[in-house]
């Protein structure tokens, strides 16, 4: 992974624009809303990542606010986020930024990076 950078390929449906990357053994996807989430208190004009791999599926996580979270908690700097009360999805204006982000944590196995 380390070095090829994905070929994603752009897409909207009825409530979000996103972009994607499928393989046989990968599915990312960064996208936004088009509206605004009053429920999840989720803005639209924040692209946020879901990963599926063989290691882990689900969200990418801010780890700078994750880490403060573990510092105030008392917790270990290895304790997973399943442990925290509190935590920040990786978010940007700039899709680019998060698909680098996305780019980087599949090639280093992390599912937190420091935005």
């Amino acid at each position: 992974m380390a070095g090829n950078q994905l070929k994603w390929k752009y897409g909207e449906n009825d409530s979000q624009y996103y972009y994607e990357v499928k393989t046989k053994d990968l599915h990312c996807v960064v996208y936004k809303l088009k509206f605004r989430d009053k429920d999840r208190q989720l803005a639209n004009d924040f692209w946020i990542a879901y990963i599926e791999t063989d290691w882990y599926k689900g969200m990418l996580f801010d780890k700078a606010y994750c880490d403060r979270q573990r510092k105030k908690l008392g917790l270990p700097k290895n304790a997973k986020i399943e442990e925290l009360h509190d935590y920040k999805l990786l978010g940007n204006k700039d899709p680019n930024v998060v698909m680098r982000k996305v780019e980087y944590c599949l090639a280093h196995k992390q599912k937190e990076i420091t935005p």
